[in-house]
């Protein structure tokens, strides 16, 4: 019996369990704490919407970036002096009125970027957008970062799993030892009277003899 190979064996079945569970905790953290980063990103756009709001005038726009003020029927739109992108204006404030609520979506534009539309008065939406770069710089660390915890947490793992295998064998083994140790003394113990027994039958081989004799 090769304990060695069975060692060898338990440990990548045990390994390849726990790494089935590793990665699914690491899938399950990572779209976790992705979706964590992107929420923070829509309520920073939010808030930015929110705090022109509530300075209950559009006078306020100066103090933000990207932020537009949008009358889809009449298809104006008047814009911060900050402003480095152009969203889908009238789409977006289209859907926030016809929403009557806050109306979040992606676009691409020399990156990605995240809008938000919230109906203002009457005909009229507040639409910002904010830059995800950074969002997706943190998310692209965050999952790098999991998936190196992960890669670490299964090599442990797998370190652990030749320890716990190794001490399971360890009665496995002791038989194999004693059961040596045991042929040896037999076969030490056996060795003389099989050598007389050996000794005795060549003398009797030696010469010919009548058959009643060798009886």
């Amino acid at each position: 019996m090769d304990l060695r190979r069975i060692r060898i064996r338990l440990t990548l079945l045990y390994s390849a369990l726990s790494a089935v569970a590793v990665i699914a905790l690491a899938v399950i953290a990572a779209r976790w704490g992705t979706a964590r980063i992107y929420e923070s990103a829509e309520r920073e756009a939010s808030d930015i919407v929110r705090e022109v709001v509530l300075f209950g005038a559009w006078d306020a726009r100066e103090d933000f970036d990207n932020i537009w003020l949008v009358n889809p029927s009449d298809e104006w739109v008047d814009g911060s002096t900050n402003t480095t992108v152009e969203p889908p204006y009238f789409s977006l404030a289209n859907a926030a009125i016809d929403a009557d609520d806050g109306v979040f979506r992606r676009f691409e534009q020399d990156g990605q970027w995240l809008a938000y539309s919230l109906p203002f008065q009457d005909d009229l939406a507040l639409v910002a957008a904010v830059d995800l770069a950074d969002y997706d710089a943190d998310a692209s660390s965050l999952r790098l970062g999991i998936g190196l915890a992960a890669v670490g947490a299964t090599a442990a793992i797998a370190l652990i799993g030749w320890f716990v295998a190794g001490r399971s064998l360890r009665p496995a083994r002791e038989v194999m030892a004693h059961q040596r140790d045991f042929l040896a003394d037999a076969a030490h113990e056996l060795r003389t009277p099989m050598a007389v027994v050996q000794a005795s039958s060549s003398f009797a081989l030696s010469k010919d003899r009548p058959p009643e004799e060798y009886r």
